[in-house]
């Protein structure tokens, strides 16, 4: 990718209010690409999962398990049951958010 396009894209995805929860933490941006991969892919990870899969600097686990609870009250993402373990929650982005994430990259 070259670094206008690069640029554009990144206006584009910042410029969006609906994904603006998303840009309050060092890790946001990343979290949410992660669960839109994984919603392209049709697969579910579990909260300590996806945290432990991270790259940027990871913010410590209660507050991680905040920020996931406010995600999920401003009704960005939603927790259901993981697929292997019923007593473990999947994080997955809400359908709202999908189809702003679909718009930009025109899946």
């Amino acid at each position: 990718m070259d670094i206008n396009k690069y640029i554009r894209l990144t206006d584009t995805l910042l410029s969006n209010d609906k994904l603006r929860d998303f840009y309050t933490t060092s890790y946001g941006i990343e979290l949410m690409f992660k669960l839109y991969n994984q919603s392209q892919l049709e697969t579910n990870m579990h909260i300590d999962e996806l945290y432990s899969s991270l790259n940027s600097q990871l913010p410590r686990r209660e507050a991680f398990g905040q920020y996931i609870n406010r995600l999920q009250k401003s009704n960005n993402i939603k927790k259901i049951p993981h697929t292997q373990k019923k007593s473990m929650k999947s994080i997955v982005l809400s359908e709202h958010i999908i189809t702003e994430l679909n718009k930009v990259f025109e899946r």
